[in-house]
This record gives C-alpha cells, sequence and structure tokens, in this order.
C-alpha cells in the first residue's frame, strides 16, 4: 500500500530515500507525503525539491545534524526553493571539472634498456656467485 501512495507521487521515493538517512526518530513518512503533495499542488517541480534536499543535506554540519527539522516543517517552509539552484549551480561545476581536467599521468614508463646501475649491480652478483 505505501509503494502505491508513494509511486502516485512523482518524486516522492527519491526525496524521502534522501532525507529518511538524515532525520530525526520523530520524523516520519506519513507527514511528509501530504506535505510534498501540498508542495506539488501548489506548482512546486518535483526535481526542485529533490535537488533543494540535496544541497540541504549536503551542507548540513555535524552540528547541525541533531535539530534537522521535520520534512514536513522543511517542505511546508519552502527551502527547497532557496537551495535547488544552488544544487544545480554546483552539478555544473563538477561537469566542467571532470570535462576540464587538467590530470596528468604520475606513472613512471619502465626504461626500455638497463640502467648502469642495474647493469653494475647485476655484474656484482655474477661475481659474487
Amino acid at each position: 500500500m505505501r509503494r502505491q501512495l508513494d509511486a502516485d507521487l512523482e518524486g516522492f521515493d527519491t526525496f524521502w530515500k534522501l532525507w529518511r538517512g538524515h532525520c530525526r526518530k520523530t520524523d516520519g513518512r506519513g507527514k511528509a507525503r501530504p506535505a510534498y503533495q501540498q508542495m506539488l499542488q501548489l506548482g512546486a517541480d518535483p526535481q526542485d525539491i529533490i535537488d533543494g534536499a540535496r544541497w540541504y543535506l549536503r551542507n548540513m554540519s555535524d552540528r547541525d545534524a541533531p535539530y534537522i527539522p521535520l520534512a514536513s516543517t522543511w517542505l511546508r517552509s519552502e527551502r527547497w526553493a532557496d537551495d535547488c539552484e544552488l544544487e544545480r549551480a554546483y552539478q555544473a561545476r563538477l561537469q566542467e571539472r571532470q570535462s576540464q581536467s587538467n590530470v596528468v599521468s604520475m606513472s613512471a614508463s619502465r626504461p626500455t634498456k638497463k640502467t648502469r646501475f642495474l647493469e653494475y649491480w647485476e655484474r656484482m652478483k655474477a661475481e659474487n656467485a
């Protein structure tokens, strides 16, 4: 039954999977679902809510973690609207860094011929054997 309710709300499953890892034990899906649905009815884009949650949860300090708001409170206060553009800008910067990578491989290539030291070492081993 729960799966069906969540499937009816576009993006709620994704939002809840993000939020669940950080929520307080007094928080619940039962209160978050109506708040999420209310935001969708008011014209919110599900992707805005998901991106806002990603940004909020990623940037929450460890000190503030015990005081995380309930999902329903966070949704109804429209905090996602403030953070969704920040998340998109962050993702764009990550993509840009990956596409313009200036990292050079530091692995040394093996010499094609024996070095002087290796020749000397082999000669010394042969003489002592």
